[in-house]
Protein backbone atom coordinates (compact mmCIF):
# COMPACT_ATOMS: atom_id res chain seq x y z
CA UNK A 1 0.00 0.00 0.00
CA UNK A 2 2.47 2.50 1.06
CA UNK A 3 4.12 1.92 -2.57
CA UNK A 4 0.69 2.76 -4.11
CA UNK A 5 1.14 5.92 -2.26
CA UNK A 6 4.44 6.64 -3.31
CA UNK A 7 3.49 6.60 -6.76
CA UNK A 8 0.43 9.37 -5.89
CA UNK A 9 3.03 11.41 -4.30
CA UNK A 10 6.43 11.09 -6.21
CA UNK A 11 4.48 10.01 -9.62
CA UNK A 12 3.35 6.97 -11.17
CA UNK A 13 6.67 7.08 -13.71
CA UNK A 14 8.96 7.56 -11.12
CA UNK A 15 7.44 4.64 -8.99
CA UNK A 16 7.56 2.11 -12.39
CA UNK A 17 11.57 3.02 -12.99
CA UNK A 18 11.92 2.57 -9.21
CA UNK A 19 9.94 -0.81 -9.49
CA UNK A 20 12.23 -1.80 -12.87
CA UNK A 21 15.51 -1.38 -11.09
CA UNK A 22 14.39 -3.41 -8.10
CA UNK A 23 12.79 -5.93 -10.24
CA UNK A 24 16.27 -6.62 -12.22
CA UNK A 25 18.19 -6.88 -9.21
CA UNK A 26 15.97 -9.66 -7.53
CA UNK A 27 16.08 -11.33 -11.30
CA UNK A 28 19.80 -11.23 -10.48
CA UNK A 29 20.18 -12.65 -7.70
CA UNK A 30 17.56 -15.38 -8.58
CA UNK A 31 20.12 -16.37 -11.42
CA UNK A 32 22.90 -16.62 -8.97
CA UNK A 33 20.90 -18.13 -6.02
CA UNK A 34 22.89 -21.08 -4.06
CA UNK A 35 20.63 -22.21 -1.66
CA UNK A 36 16.79 -21.47 -0.12
CA UNK A 37 17.95 -18.58 1.51
CA UNK A 38 19.48 -16.64 -1.55
CA UNK A 39 15.94 -17.61 -3.58
CA UNK A 40 14.02 -16.00 -0.41
CA UNK A 41 15.64 -12.63 -0.77
CA UNK A 42 15.33 -13.02 -4.25
CA UNK A 43 11.42 -13.31 -4.37
CA UNK A 44 11.50 -10.71 -1.17
CA UNK A 45 12.81 -7.90 -3.37
CA UNK A 46 10.82 -9.19 -6.30
CA UNK A 47 7.47 -8.59 -4.34
CA UNK A 48 9.07 -5.37 -3.44
CA UNK A 49 9.06 -4.28 -7.21
CA UNK A 50 5.99 -5.58 -7.96
CA UNK A 51 4.68 -3.37 -5.22
CA UNK A 52 6.05 -0.26 -6.84
CA UNK A 53 4.48 -1.08 -10.13
CA UNK A 54 0.88 -2.05 -8.80
CA UNK A 55 -1.36 0.20 -9.26
CA UNK A 56 0.88 2.74 -10.55
CA UNK A 57 0.60 1.61 -14.04
CA UNK A 58 -3.12 1.40 -14.00
CA UNK A 59 -3.44 4.98 -12.64
CA UNK A 60 -1.00 6.05 -15.04
CA UNK A 61 -3.11 4.22 -17.90
CA UNK A 62 -6.12 6.15 -16.61
CA UNK A 63 -5.19 9.39 -16.10
CA UNK A 64 -3.65 9.66 -19.42
CA UNK A 65 -7.20 8.55 -20.82
CA UNK A 66 -8.55 11.22 -18.36
CA UNK A 67 -6.25 13.98 -19.29
CA UNK A 68 -7.66 13.35 -23.06
CA UNK A 69 -11.19 13.20 -21.77
CA UNK A 70 -11.40 9.62 -23.58
CA UNK A 71 -12.05 7.44 -20.15
CA UNK A 72 -14.97 5.44 -22.09
CA UNK A 73 -12.21 3.58 -23.73
CA UNK A 74 -10.64 2.37 -20.68
CA UNK A 75 -11.98 -0.92 -21.15
CA UNK A 76 -10.56 -1.31 -24.62
CA UNK A 77 -7.59 0.00 -24.06
CA UNK A 78 -6.71 -1.98 -20.94
CA UNK A 79 -8.15 -5.31 -22.79
CA UNK A 80 -5.10 -3.78 -25.78
CA UNK A 81 -2.54 -3.63 -23.16
CA UNK A 82 -3.28 -6.74 -21.58
CA UNK A 83 -3.19 -8.53 -25.32
CA UNK A 84 0.47 -6.95 -25.97
CA UNK A 85 1.65 -8.08 -22.39
CA UNK A 86 0.31 -11.68 -23.41
CA UNK A 87 1.75 -11.49 -26.90
CA UNK A 88 5.52 -11.16 -24.97
CA UNK A 89 4.83 -13.99 -22.66
CA UNK A 90 3.58 -16.35 -25.51
CA UNK A 91 6.80 -15.40 -27.45
CA UNK A 92 8.44 -15.72 -24.46
CA UNK A 93 7.40 -19.22 -22.82
CA UNK A 94 8.66 -21.71 -25.82
CA UNK A 95 11.96 -19.36 -25.87
CA UNK A 96 12.65 -19.87 -22.17
CA UNK A 97 11.97 -23.56 -22.31
CA UNK A 98 14.54 -23.51 -25.09
CA UNK A 99 16.66 -21.87 -23.09
CA UNK A 100 16.21 -24.13 -19.75
CA UNK A 101 16.77 -26.78 -21.55
CA UNK A 102 20.11 -26.25 -23.09
CA UNK A 103 21.57 -23.80 -20.48
CA UNK A 104 19.99 -24.85 -16.99
CA UNK A 105 16.66 -23.67 -15.53
CA UNK A 106 17.88 -20.38 -13.82
CA UNK A 107 19.56 -19.54 -17.09
CA UNK A 108 15.89 -17.98 -18.56
CA UNK A 109 16.36 -15.44 -15.18
CA UNK A 110 19.53 -14.12 -16.85
CA UNK A 111 17.68 -13.59 -20.03
CA UNK A 112 15.63 -11.59 -18.77
CA UNK A 113 17.69 -8.89 -18.18
CA UNK A 114 17.44 -8.14 -21.35
CA UNK A 115 13.77 -7.05 -22.11
CA UNK A 116 13.37 -5.82 -18.44
CA UNK A 117 16.51 -3.23 -19.25
CA UNK A 118 14.17 -2.18 -22.49
CA UNK A 119 11.90 -1.37 -20.75
CA UNK A 120 12.52 0.37 -18.15
CA UNK A 121 14.56 2.49 -20.64
CA UNK A 122 11.57 3.27 -22.35
CA UNK A 123 9.95 4.28 -19.42
CA UNK A 124 12.21 6.84 -19.03
CA UNK A 125 10.67 8.41 -22.52
CA UNK A 126 7.24 8.16 -20.72
CA UNK A 127 5.13 11.34 -20.14
CA UNK A 128 2.82 11.63 -17.69
CA UNK A 129 0.01 13.40 -17.09
CA UNK A 130 -0.05 17.00 -14.83
CA UNK A 131 -2.61 17.43 -12.29
CA UNK A 132 -5.09 20.45 -11.85
CA UNK A 133 -5.00 22.37 -8.70
CA UNK A 134 -8.64 20.97 -8.23
CA UNK A 135 -6.40 17.66 -7.99
CA UNK A 136 -3.85 18.63 -6.32
CA UNK A 137 -1.50 16.06 -4.69
CA UNK A 138 -1.87 15.49 -0.64
CA UNK A 139 0.50 14.40 1.65
CA UNK A 140 2.17 11.50 2.23
CA UNK A 141 -0.21 10.45 5.04
CA UNK A 142 -3.33 11.97 4.03
CA UNK A 143 -2.66 9.99 0.69
CA UNK A 144 -2.22 7.09 2.51
CA UNK A 145 -5.27 7.16 4.64
CA UNK A 146 -7.81 8.57 2.03
CA UNK A 147 -6.70 6.07 -0.44
CA UNK A 148 -7.04 2.96 1.90
CA UNK A 149 -10.18 4.67 3.43
CA UNK A 150 -12.63 4.62 -0.26
CA UNK A 151 -12.86 1.04 0.06
CA UNK A 152 -14.63 1.68 3.65
CA UNK A 153 -16.87 4.68 2.30
CA UNK A 154 -17.68 3.34 -1.51
CA UNK A 155 -19.91 0.26 -1.51
CA UNK A 156 -19.04 -0.28 -5.32
CA UNK A 157 -15.42 -0.37 -5.13
CA UNK A 158 -16.14 -3.32 -1.88
CA UNK A 159 -18.19 -5.31 -4.13
CA UNK A 160 -16.06 -5.37 -6.58
CA UNK A 161 -13.20 -6.16 -4.95
CA UNK A 162 -14.48 -9.01 -3.03
CA UNK A 163 -15.53 -10.42 -6.83
CA UNK A 164 -12.21 -9.97 -7.95
CA UNK A 165 -10.56 -11.53 -4.56
CA UNK A 166 -12.29 -14.72 -4.68
CA UNK A 167 -11.91 -15.24 -8.84
CA UNK A 168 -8.18 -14.47 -8.75
CA UNK A 169 -7.70 -16.82 -5.64
CA UNK A 170 -8.71 -19.77 -8.07
CA UNK A 171 -6.70 -18.13 -10.93
CA UNK A 172 -3.81 -18.08 -9.71
CA UNK A 173 -4.55 -21.95 -7.86
CA UNK A 174 -4.75 -22.25 -11.13
CA UNK A 175 -1.55 -20.98 -12.59
CA UNK A 176 0.55 -21.98 -10.00
CA UNK A 177 -0.40 -25.76 -9.77
CA UNK A 178 -1.06 -26.73 -13.37
CA UNK A 179 2.88 -27.12 -14.46
CA UNK A 180 2.81 -29.78 -11.44
CA UNK A 181 -0.47 -31.15 -12.49
CA UNK A 182 1.35 -31.30 -16.14
CA UNK A 183 4.03 -33.06 -14.70
CA UNK A 184 2.20 -35.44 -12.86
CA UNK A 185 0.12 -36.90 -16.06
CA UNK A 186 3.57 -37.26 -17.45
CA UNK A 187 3.75 -33.86 -19.57
CA UNK A 188 8.13 -33.56 -19.97
CA UNK A 189 9.62 -30.49 -18.21
CA UNK A 190 10.33 -29.38 -22.07
CA UNK A 191 7.27 -29.27 -22.87
CA UNK A 192 5.35 -27.03 -20.51
CA UNK A 193 6.51 -24.01 -22.22
CA UNK A 194 5.10 -24.72 -24.90
CA UNK A 195 1.65 -26.02 -23.51
CA UNK A 196 1.79 -22.31 -21.51
CA UNK A 197 2.13 -20.65 -24.98
CA UNK A 198 -1.10 -22.32 -25.64
CA UNK A 199 -2.88 -21.32 -22.26
CA UNK A 200 -1.90 -17.70 -23.11
CA UNK A 201 -3.56 -17.93 -26.57
CA UNK A 202 -6.56 -18.75 -25.41
CA UNK A 203 -6.74 -15.82 -22.93
CA UNK A 204 -5.77 -13.58 -25.74
CA UNK A 205 -8.47 -15.06 -28.17
CA UNK A 206 -10.75 -14.03 -25.47
CA UNK A 207 -9.80 -10.27 -25.14
CA UNK A 208 -9.39 -10.09 -28.92
CA UNK A 209 -13.30 -11.35 -29.22
CA UNK A 210 -14.27 -9.70 -25.77
CA UNK A 211 -17.23 -8.09 -27.40
CA UNK A 212 -18.77 -10.70 -29.50
CA UNK A 213 -18.57 -12.98 -26.12
CA UNK A 214 -19.79 -9.96 -23.63
CA UNK A 215 -22.76 -9.80 -26.57
CA UNK A 216 -23.05 -13.77 -26.28
CA UNK A 217 -23.85 -13.44 -22.38
CA UNK A 218 -25.76 -10.49 -22.88
CA UNK A 219 -23.89 -8.15 -20.44
CA UNK A 220 -21.02 -7.49 -18.59
CA UNK A 221 -22.52 -8.64 -15.20
CA UNK A 222 -23.64 -11.62 -16.95
CA UNK A 223 -19.73 -11.86 -18.48
CA UNK A 224 -18.26 -11.92 -15.12
CA UNK A 225 -20.93 -14.09 -13.41
CA UNK A 226 -20.29 -16.75 -16.46
CA UNK A 227 -16.41 -16.81 -16.16
CA UNK A 228 -16.82 -17.47 -12.45
CA UNK A 229 -18.55 -20.38 -13.38
CA UNK A 230 -16.24 -22.12 -16.22
CA UNK A 231 -13.45 -20.83 -13.71
CA UNK A 232 -14.57 -23.01 -11.22
CA UNK A 233 -15.56 -26.08 -13.51
CA UNK A 234 -12.00 -25.63 -15.19
CA UNK A 235 -10.38 -26.31 -11.46
CA UNK A 236 -12.74 -29.15 -10.60
CA UNK A 237 -12.49 -31.03 -14.54
CA UNK A 238 -8.43 -30.54 -14.51
CA UNK A 239 -8.61 -32.40 -11.03
CA UNK A 240 -10.47 -35.06 -11.93
CA UNK A 241 -9.28 -35.84 -15.65
CA UNK A 242 -6.28 -38.10 -16.28
CA UNK A 243 -6.60 -37.24 -20.33
CA UNK A 244 -3.36 -34.74 -20.83
CA UNK A 245 -5.36 -33.46 -24.33
CA UNK A 246 -8.59 -32.88 -22.23
CA UNK A 247 -6.43 -31.24 -19.27
CA UNK A 248 -4.93 -28.77 -21.68
CA UNK A 249 -8.37 -28.00 -23.03
CA UNK A 250 -9.68 -27.38 -19.70
CA UNK A 251 -6.90 -25.34 -18.28
CA UNK A 252 -7.17 -23.17 -21.84
CA UNK A 253 -10.65 -22.40 -20.31
CA UNK A 254 -9.87 -21.42 -17.16
CA UNK A 255 -6.69 -18.97 -18.19
CA UNK A 256 -8.53 -17.82 -20.45
CA UNK A 257 -11.98 -16.52 -18.61
CA UNK A 258 -9.88 -16.47 -15.45
CA UNK A 259 -7.31 -14.09 -16.41
CA UNK A 260 -9.82 -12.43 -19.18
CA UNK A 261 -11.96 -10.68 -16.80
CA UNK A 262 -8.61 -8.69 -15.16
CA UNK A 263 -8.70 -5.41 -18.15
CA UNK A 264 -12.96 -5.35 -16.77
CA UNK A 265 -11.85 -4.85 -13.21
CA UNK A 266 -9.32 -2.09 -13.92
CA UNK A 267 -11.83 -0.03 -15.86
CA UNK A 268 -14.48 -0.75 -13.54
CA UNK A 269 -11.98 0.33 -10.40
CA UNK A 270 -10.65 3.19 -11.82
CA UNK A 271 -14.26 4.85 -12.26
CA UNK A 272 -15.09 5.16 -8.54
CA UNK A 273 -11.31 6.45 -8.34
CA UNK A 274 -10.03 10.14 -7.68
CA UNK A 275 -6.96 11.10 -9.42
CA UNK A 276 -4.68 12.06 -6.80
CA UNK A 277 -4.91 8.57 -4.48
CA UNK A 278 -5.97 6.23 -7.43
CA UNK A 279 -2.58 4.43 -6.94
CA UNK A 280 -2.64 3.91 -3.26
CA UNK A 281 -6.21 2.84 -3.83
CA UNK A 282 -5.38 0.55 -6.31
CA UNK A 283 -2.55 -1.14 -4.60
CA UNK A 284 -5.04 -1.46 -1.69
CA UNK A 285 -7.03 -3.54 -3.91
CA UNK A 286 -4.26 -5.56 -5.30
CA UNK A 287 -3.11 -6.17 -1.92
CA UNK A 288 -5.85 -8.75 -1.30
Amino acid sequence: IPTGTFADIFGRKNSLIVGAIVNLIGVIIYFFSQNFTHLLIAETIWAFSLAFMSGADSALVYDSLKKEKKESQSNTVYRRLELLGLVAIGIASPIGAIIAQHYGMAAPYLFMVIPMTLGMLLLLFLKEPTFSKKEKRLPFWKTLRAGVGLLRKNEALRVLTIDKIGLFVMVYFLFWTHQLLLMRLGVPNDALGWIYGILIAAEMAVLVFYTRIERFFGSKKNFLFASGIILGIALLAAATIPFIPVVIAILALGFAFGYGRAPLFESYFNKHLPSKTRATALSTINMF
